[in-house]
């Protein structure tokens, strides 16, 4: 075989191994301490950056795994849409699924301001399905105090208005308002990173955008007295693979500390 042979070996090599990496999901169970947490534990399976464009096997995946996961409550921290035009009530259909009648909690990612989707449309599809979207409002849960972000990566967040009063668990698209929220949520999940989505070995970002706050792009941080995760997501952008970097499905458990 000569060089040129070995080269597009090597790259069609490469090119699979990363496919099958970013649909390679897997269930990241994270046990989490909070000082004054007013419940005496909390489930949360939290999902984020879908990026649906149909029922392909990794949305059926994801589907599966979520309904197959006993919680307390589902988190969605945006980017159910993807950047291709997808039918509203499809995009419902799947949240709908994902959520299986349990109370489940949304917030817009950036995806989800194409302005080829009718989102005040989306948005009662999801109301009539028992989904929650939040955008800079604060809701009871039982004990839990829940709050939600508009999207910060269009600037729609308003951390004044959300946080007027103290939060237990705070969403957010993106995990950059961490330093403005300023120990008002204990607990603050996110997403949008995909944590890189293609890393170096040592999981550390190659592309620059998807670096946002490097510090808590991925995982399991605290600031200040704030805990933030902020996951991997499900989805992928520009391209459809992932290195060093799983999609994920997270189920946090929540107890006071």
């Amino acid at each position: 075989m000569d060089t040129l042979n070995w080269v597009l070996a090597l790259v069609a090599i490469t090119f699979f191994w990363g496919f099958l990496s970013a649909n390679r999901i897997i269930m990241q169970r994270v046990n989490i301490k909070i000082k004054d947490w007013p419940e005496e534990s909390t489930s949360i399976l939290l999902l984020s950056d879908l990026h649906t464009s149909g029922h392909g096997f990794r949305i059926r995946r994801t589907i599966s795994m979520a309904q197959n996961t006993s919680c307390d409550i589902v988190c969605i921290t945006g980017d159910i849409i993807s950047r291709r035009i997808e039918k509203e009530k499809r995009v419902a259909n799947v949240i709908g699924k994902i959520a299986n009648g349990r109370p489940t909690f949304l917030v817009w990612g950036n995806n989800d301001y194409n302005p080829e989707i009718d989102r005040q449309y989306l948005y009662e599809l999801l109301e009539e399905k028992g989904i929650k979207v939040l955008f800079n409002e604060r809701v009871k849960h039982g004990n839990l105090t829940i709050g939600g972000l508009g999207d910060p990566f269009w600037n729609k967040a308003d951390i004044e208005k959300t946080l007027a009063e103290d939060v237990d668990l705070l969403l957010s698209h993106t995990p950059d308002p961490i330093k403005d929220v300023n120990q008002r949520a204990k607990l603050m999940l996110a997403g949008h990173t995909h944590a890189g989505q293609i890393c170096w070995f040592d999981g550390s970002p190659l592309l620059p955008e998807l670096r946002s706050e490097k510090a808590f792009s991925y995982g399991l941080q605290r600031y200040n007295k704030t805990i933030i995760y902020t996951t991997s997501g499900i989805g992928t952008t520009r391209i459809p693979l992932r290195f060093f970097c799983y999609p994920e499905l997270v189920l946090l458990e929540v107890t006071p500390e």
